[in-house]
């Protein structure tokens, strides 16, 4: 029989162990899911993310994690990153089990909390998983690519791109506060993961007309944009093309957008400036 508990701090490795025997084999090598986990990213989570080893369960079958279910927490939202199960006991209500168990748990301890999970668009059997234990879909979000060859530069020469010191992400970080946005893109994990964020922006007598927020992709020739924006509604096309031209300058050949909810008007204005969509996914929620 199976067994089943919540973690603690110090069972990071059980948990890095369980996510590699479980998670990656349900993707597809070239998905940035099918990638293995190691201490080091674990804990890197736990900061920026805040991801709580308290809030993740973990099944074993002789000794050797079978499921296991990472989530992170705030307030009054959890962030459910890894539900999965291995192959060989799929169908047994394993998964199942876990969920119930942090819903119970959370019932107890912060009533009210709401329980998310961002599912890839092709992963329809784990959409139908949490359709199956009353989660309603809430949001919807895509990734956008787009090859730095492809923009056009016809942006004014006299606008001037800076960059920003990790202190001052902080005081841009109003422009994060938008609705609908992912996890990721909230200005709490901007905050927390500063050291790792690169940042650049146009700007202006009173601070800044538009800035992008990015970190080094799956490979030191990708750029993965983390935040963008800017509060000149008429001049974004121009704003955000001498932006995403700078990071050619500084070597990337492409830029990877993130996570943009479909609900962001800014979707119409990157397809005219040339990115395509590459990947779709669905936030679903308990309440």
């Amino acid at each position: 029989m199976a067994s089943y508990r919540f973690c603690r701090p110090d069972d990071v490795s059980l948990l890095v162990k369980a996510i590699n025997n479980c998670y990656p084999v349900h993707y597809s090598k070239e998905s940035k899911e099918s990638r293995l986990w190691d201490e080091v990213l674990f804990k890197k989570y736990m900061h920026e993310w805040d991801l709580w080893p308290g809030c993740c369960v973990v099944a074993t079958h002789d000794g050797e994690p079978i499921s296991v279910l990472i989530a992170a927490k705030r307030d009054k939202n959890v962030r459910l990153m890894v539900v999965a199960t291995q192959p060989n006991f799929v169908r047994e209500g394993h998964a199942s089990h876990l969920l119930d168990s942090l819903r119970q748990k959370l019932n107890i301890l912060a009533p009210g909390t709401c329980i998310e999970a961002l599912i890839p668009d092709q992963r329809q059997d784990l959409q139908a998983f949490f359709m199956s234990q009353n989660y309603e879909l809430n949001q919807s979000y895509l990734d956008y690519n787009i090859v730095s060859d492809q923009l056009i530069d016809d942006s004014n020469q006299n606008l001037l791109c800076q960059k920003i010191d990790v202190a001052e992400l902080e005081e841009i970080a109003f422009f994060q506060n938008r609705d609908h946005i992912s996890w990721e893109q909230k200005a709490r994990s901007m905050i927390k993961g500063a050291k790792n964020i690169n940042a650049l922006s146009i700007p202006s007598v009173d601070g800044f007309i538009a800035y992008v927020l990015y970190e080094q992709g799956a490979n030191a020739k990708q750029a993965d944009i983390l935040g963008f924006g800017s509060d000149v509604e008429q001049a974004k096309p121009l704003l955000y093309t001498k932006l995403f031209l700078e990071l050619k300058k500084l070597g990337y050949q492409t830029a990877c957008i993130r996570r943009l909810n479909k609900k962001d008007d800014d979707q119409v204005l990157l397809k005219e400036i040339g990115f395509k969509e590459t990947q779709e996914y669905h936030l679903y929620c308990n309440q």
